[in-house]
């Protein structure tokens, strides 16, 4: 017989005779509480997020907002220096052509 075969024997019948720690009753509400609904979650929730994520999030919301604004400016500017050149047709076709390349 080799001896991790009696070691594993001896562990089998240690583990039969060991008995589990009794539930504390500490735990009870918190593992045992309803669980919520949805729309709980979704009002009064959270999701953890990672920092670099939420900083990653962060920069990309800043970035876009940045680029919406300067071609915003860019196209308000070219919206008052077509207004006289196509007062009818309209600046604005003008101007989308012109910021789309077309």
């Amino acid at each position: 017989m080799r001896s991790e075969d009696r070691y594993d024997s001896e562990l089998r019948d240690l583990l039969h005779e060991w008995k589990a720690p009794a539930f504390p009753a500490s735990l009870e509400p918190a593992i045992l509480r309803p669980r919520r609904s949805w729309t709980r979650f979704l009002l009064h929730g959270y999701i953890r997020v990672p920092v670099p994520l939420a900083a990653c999030l962060a920069m990309a919301v800043l970035f876009g907002a940045w680029r919406f604004s300067a071609h915003a400016e860019a196209y308000k500017a070219c919206l008052i220096q077509n207004a006289a050149a196509h007062p009818i047709s309209g600046a604005a076709d003008a101007c989308k052509n012109a910021m789309t390349g077309c």
